[in-house]
């Protein structure tokens, strides 16, 4: 077997509904058609996000092909780590799929005997853990994330240990939005050194309005700025 995974994703960090600038369910669409998948953690503070929040960061996540969760504020900190190791697991998933429908004929991993689906699933806990990784944190700085702020920060940090631990390949890029006097604020730019990351705990003041499509349009471009190699399947052979 030989297998070169590489795994583009934005993790959207928001506590509600966009409110300026472009559909953030169609930008997430057009993301999604370039390899890019969409992520979305929505936060709550003692309330909640309410319908119309709900149902955008689930679409927003739908139509990205990523994962969503609505969480308490206190369940950031591992929501992050968490929600980009099942989407990562949900793609290898679809992969590994495809490939038994071409070689095997099966559709799914329960059709296929106990000894090979045990096999399988091997393989695909060794293609998350050695698969190339690049996050882009975005995150949501708008005037209602004021008292949640340290607790995204925390997660951050909680975030960064987990790179840290992977066999594989990672990189990070952090980015806020909206910023001043632009529409987005890159913290860190694309890096493989992930201490970097802490640097950035100091300087996120919440600020404006929520213009999250516009803003996931705009981190789009900057993995094509990237000079990694773009795509979630760049090569797979069993």
């Amino acid at each position: 077997m030989n297998e070169t995974l590489v795994f583009n994703q934005i993790t959207l960090i928001t506590d509600g509904c966009s409110n300026q600038g472009y559909s953030p369910i169609e930008a997430a669409r057009q993301a999604y058609e370039k390899g890019i998948i969409i992520n979305v953690i929505g936060i709550t503070d003692g309330g909640q996000i309410g319908k119309q929040g709900t149902l955008e960061i689930e679409g927003i996540a739908k139509a990205g092909g990523g994962l969503s969760q609505i969480v308490p504020v206190e369940r950031v900190k591992k929501t992050v780590q968490f929600v980009t190791r099942q989407a990562m697991n949900k793609t290898i998933t679809q992969v590994v799929n495809a490939q038994l429908v071409q070689i095997l004929g099966e559709n799914d991993l329960v059709e296929i005997s106990p000894n090979q689906r045990l096999k399988v699933a091997n393989m695909m806990d060794e293609m998350a853990e050695h698969s190339h990784l690049k996050v882009l944190l975005l995150i949501d700085q708008s005037a209602s994330m004021l008292k949640k702020m340290e607790k995204v920060q925390e997660a951050i940090v909680d975030f960064q240990l987990s790179l840290l631990s992977r066999a594989g390949e990672s990189s990070i890029s952090i980015v806020i939005f909206p910023g001043n006097p632009d529409l987005l604020d890159i913290k860190i730019p694309w890096t493989k050194d992930i201490k970097k990351v802490d640097t950035i705990l100091h300087q996120m003041v919440p600020q404006g309005n929520t213009p999250t499509g516009s803003a996931i349009l705009k981190s789009i471009d900057l993995f094509y700025q990237s000079k990694h190699k773009q795509g979630l399947l760049d090569e797979y052979v069993v």
